[in-house]
């Protein structure tokens, strides 16, 4: 199965989070306009389950642990992805964004709008992502 990866560095996908009218109302996406950045999270419906201790990330040469990647094969799968609020239809109980990394009919568990105060941290570590960035820089200057 074909999903966008990493949404926010690619063609930055766009579509909708349409709720359930059996468990949501309109009232639920009230205020939501004013927000430019939202967490959805979904499951992956299409994983087949099947998971490796250890996968070789897109970016690297070098297998890591399961949990210092962010491939979507995982023992729980629940997914997140951080979406750009283009639109609220309150009448039609959906919320059209873009950057989406979720395929057509993924359930949505929850949406939650993103606080850059609180969900945004620049100067956090990446790990071995960031001895990738080292080694590109490295790479720049000779």
């Amino acid at each position: 199965v074909d999903a966008p990866r990493q949404a926010t560095l690619g063609d930055k996908a766009v579509g909708y989070v349409v709720l359930d009218r059996d468990h949501c109302t309109a009232a639920m996406l009230r205020g939501l306009e004013g927000f430019e950045k939202l967490w959805v999270v979904g499951v992956a419906h299409l994983n087949d389950g099947g998971f490796r201790e250890t996968v070789l990330p897109p970016r690297g040469d070098e297998r890591r642990g399961l949990f210092a990647t962010r491939s979507p094969h995982r023992p729980n799968p629940i997914l997140l992805s951080a979406v750009t609020v283009l639109a609220v239809d309150l009448s039609l109980l959906r919320i059209k964004v873009r950057g989406l990394d979720l395929l057509h009919g993924t359930p949505v568990l929850d949406i939650k709008p993103y606080l850059p105060y609180a969900d945004a941290f620049p100067q956090a570590k990446a790990g071995w992502v960031d001895g990738l960035e080292e080694q590109h820089e490295d790479d720049h200057d000779r």
